[in-house]
């Protein structure tokens, strides 16, 4: 990866603050171990796909990463100008420092989180980033005691966002970890424009004991099980949506439009606008 004009700020030898551009387009498999972060896109977009799904967050959004693998698309802005980002760094040592005995009851068990009174906007996170930025340029101004004080104000600025319900969820999950089920991390991605290689990536499987496993589980390959699931997800939503072909056939995680329309004829026996023609005259 082409990372350039990356700045760091260091809580006791580990990064905690960072700003980076990457150059893009550009995809990348990633992997967080006992750490997760806050990604907040300066610039262009991601599409990021994990054990729970696929997500894309946009210019001015944010977004939690949990530890893990996972893959990255990054995409240049809209005036060409490459990704940018900033990432806040989460170790649960560093969390439970912070919190000690404080720590929301929510986290450590099932207890129900209360949703906020008042729901801040993006605005909020924004002006957070901003002055953030000032101590890049001034790293020797950011000193343990405050470091600590900007994670927590971040933390209680995210449970008061639009973003209440996922983070009380990534935090539960980054102090009491539970892992998705081979099956679970199958099914959350197989509309997601991925290889199988890949897959098996999500999964931490190497791909020969991930092709075993997964014959074991569903009773055939994955290529053909996930071309299958693939191509009935589409006829759905050609019978029951009005988006384009186009569009359809990359929300069912398929590379282009010409190789969904050459497989799902060779499923159907028609051209996708074939089948959704003769679907509504019956």
């Amino acid at each position: 990866m082409k990372m350039y004009d990356e700045r760091i700020i260091s809580y006791r030898g580990r990064p905690l603050f960072q700003t980076a551009k990457i150059s893009s387009p550009y995809e990348a498999a990633n992997r967080l171990e006992d750490v997760a972060c806050f990604f907040y896109i300066l610039k262009g977009c991601i599409d990021t796909i994990e054990a729970s799904g696929e997500r894309r967050s946009k210019n001015q959004e944010g977004l939690l990463k949990s530890c893990g693998n996972f893959i990255s698309r990054y995409h240049p802005d809209q005036d060409g100008s490459d990704f940018e980002a900033a990432v806040i760094y989460f170790y649960p040592d560093v969390l439970k420092e912070i919190y000690r005995n404080d720590l929301p009851p929510f986290v450590l068990n099932d207890a129900k989180a209360m949703p906020p009174k008042k729901v801040v906007g993006n605005a909020l996170i924004q002006r957070f980033m901003e002055g953030l930025f000032v101590y890049f340029e001034n790293e020797e101004l950011m000193d343990e005691n405050l470091a600590r004080l900007k994670i927590q104000e971040l933390v209680m600025i995210l449970l008061k966002s639009n973003y209440f319900e996922g983070v009380v969820s990534f935090f539960q999950g980054l102090f009491a970890p539970k892992s998705a089920t081979f099956r679970q991390v199958v099914e959350n991605n197989r509309f997601s424009n991925i290889s199988v290689d890949q897959l098996a990536f999500l999964c931490h499987q190497s791909l020969s004991s991930f092709k075993r496993n997964f014959k074991l589980e569903f009773g055939e390959s994955p290529a053909r099980y996930l071309k299958n699931e693939k191509l009935k997800e589409a006829a759905k939503k050609l019978l029951h949506t009005q988006d384009s072909i186009s569009a359809i056939a990359y929300d069912c995680g398929f590379q282009d439009p010409s190789t969904f329309s050459s497989l799902f004829s060779e499923r159907f026996g028609l051209s996708p606008r074939a089948y959704r023609q003769d679907q509504i005259r019956k």
